[in-house]
């Protein structure tokens, strides 16, 4: 569902930018980032550069499609933006690899719950 919404904003038309120049690379990075982390988060540890490499390939495709459909733009920042944020998702994945369940934890926890030490 997700590659399929960042896939679909890739080649849709673009509706508007922030007036400041390059802000919509941090857009890609983090939108891939958030890809990667996600996924990473539902897969074995060892697949993970697997999923990281598919992620950056996939920006990449996506950034060919754009510039072959005659209404977005090839850019290859974009892509660089894309693979770095698959590559911090993918690392940050391999550093914490329950990063989202413990932030999920801290977000939804009730603080009469004493089963969960450390928080």
């Amino acid at each position: 569902m997700m590659v399929l919404q960042t896939a679909s904003a890739s080649v849709a038309s673009p509706s508007s930018s922030l007036p400041v120049a390059g802000s919509d690379k941090v857009g890609h990075g983090l939108a891939y980032f958030l890809l990667t982390l996600w996924w990473a988060q539902l897969v074995h540890r060892r697949a993970v550069p697997t999923l990281l490499l598919a992620f950056a390939l996939l920006g990449v495709a996506i950034e060919f499609l754009q510039g072959a459909s005659g209404w977005r733009t090839f850019d290859v920042n974009d892509m660089l933006a894309n693979g770095l944020g698959a590559l911090c998702g993918g690392g940050l994945a391999l550093a914490a690899p329950n990063a989202l369940a413990e932030l999920e934890r801290f977000v939804y926890y009730d603080k009469q719950d004493r089963r969960r030490p450390g928080y």
